[in-house]
């Protein structure tokens, strides 16, 4: 056997178990050596940087089973993990929980240290944890949809802001002006005219842009009055659109880079044959769940997407379904807007939510249930090249 290197865990070959705790800045590392080792307990912090992931990979030497622990794929970053992979170490995600009362099993402190222990002793004493098995492309989809969610929530902040603030500058009467507030029309007419005394300060050109019927709406409103509040609307309203405009065009030109990264990619053209599938949602889901295979059945796909319940049971109380609090949150918003997409595309899908209904199911419910088969479907699509079902 090759002589390990100085400064390198002397493990006889044995499985070593890590703990990563990652701050923004920082890897704080515990590892736990096989019983009988010289080192049983290692616990070190290294820069986030290139180096320090040469240095890790040292102090771990060559040739030896690593098992590293880690409460996320997102904690750690994609970079560090897919360094790791590449390195042939066997990672393992934790859930904060498990990892949580284990560290309490041994210590009160609360410490980057102690995390990162918890961790170790985690992925020491559960060996069925889930494996994380990241791709270089996986990880590049997971981190676009992400970029984009986030996107699309603060525009839904914007508009939400908009309606509030066009409700004090205008009154209910702006409701009346125009069908959708999202129109682009109707997001001009209001940079112009912010407050509802700019718009009867300009009649003729309002009634060019709206017609006559709006323009005497507006006239029967009335005006506020001028005042040092209604100026800080005329200030905040066009900024608030301004914002939505810019935050409209960077989504348009994400999700024309998205569909230009994907083109080639296989397993992104085979889940948008399924209907109501777009590239933004194709790239959630495969980013997110990452390697199919490594789930053992289309039951711990749903489980793990948060569709399919968990059981609860005591003594001789009857077994109950209850919600998950385990579970993929984009996994489960991606599922649910597809099942309201099928809902307008597929009869069949629309025939199964209406059965569900049926039998006294509440809305969400049903829509969970179709999100099941959904998520059933696309599981056995992935992993079993199944032929491309546009029914539910």
């Amino acid at each position: 056997m090759k002589t390990p290197a100085a400064g390198t865990l002397q493990t006889g070959g044995e499985q070593v178990a890590v703990g990563v705790d990652p701050s923004r800045d920082a890897l704080q590392l515990a590892i736990l050596a096989p019983h009988g080792a010289p080192h049983g307990t290692v616990s070190k912090r290294f820069p986030l940087a290139p180096t320090s992931l040469r240095s890790i990979d040292a102090l771990l030497g060559q040739g030896q089973e690593v098992r590293i622990g880690v409460e996320g794929a997102a904690t750690c970053g994609a970079i560090v993990l897919l360094h790791w992979l590449r390195q042939g170490y066997d990672i393992r995600e934790v859930n904060p929980q498990i990892s949580k009362r284990l560290r309490e099993c041994f210590t009160e402190a609360h410490t980057d240290a102690s995390d990162a222990q918890g961790l170790a002793w985690s992925v020491r004493f559960h060996p069925d944890l889930p494996q994380v098995r990241l791709t270089v492309t996986t990880a590049a989809w997971k981190r676009l949809s992400r970029l984009r969610t986030r996107l699309v929530k603060a525009q839904t902040g914007l508009y939400n802001r908009l309606h509030s603030l066009l409700a004090e500058s205008y009154g209910a009467v702006y409701k009346r002006l125009f069908p959708k507030l999202k129109s682009k029309r109707a997001l001009e007419f209001f940079q112009v005219f912010p407050t509802l005394d700019d718009a009867l300060n300009d009649l003729p050109q309002v009634r060019s842009l709206l017609g006559e019927e709006k323009a005497a709406l507006l006239e029967e409103a009335g005006r506020w009055g001028e005042d040092v509040y209604l100026e800080t609307l005329r200030l905040e309203i066009p900024l608030t659109i301004q914002l939505l405009f810019a935050h409209r065009a960077a989504i348009k030109g994400l999700e024309a880079k998205m569909a230009e990264l994907s083109r080639a990619d296989p397993q992104v053209e085979r889940l948008r044959a399924v209907l109501g599938m777009g590239t933004p949602l194709a790239l959630t889901i495969l980013g997110h769940s990452g390697d199919f295979s490594r789930f053992e059945s289309h039951d711990v796909y749903a489980a793990y997407c948060g569709l399919a319940p968990a059981v609860w049971q005591s003594g001789q109380s009857r077994v109950y379904a209850k919600r998950r609090r385990r579970y993929s949150r984009p996994l489960r918003q991606a599922f649910l807007q597809l099942a309201l997409t099928q809902l307008r595309l597929n009869p069949e899908s629309r025939a199964y939510y209406e059965r569900k209904r049926g039998e006294g199911k509440p809305h969400w419910v049903a829509l969970t249930a179709l999100a099941r088969q959904l998520c059933k479907k696309v599981y056995k699509l992935m992993s079993e090249e199944a032929p491309v079902m546009s029914a539910y």
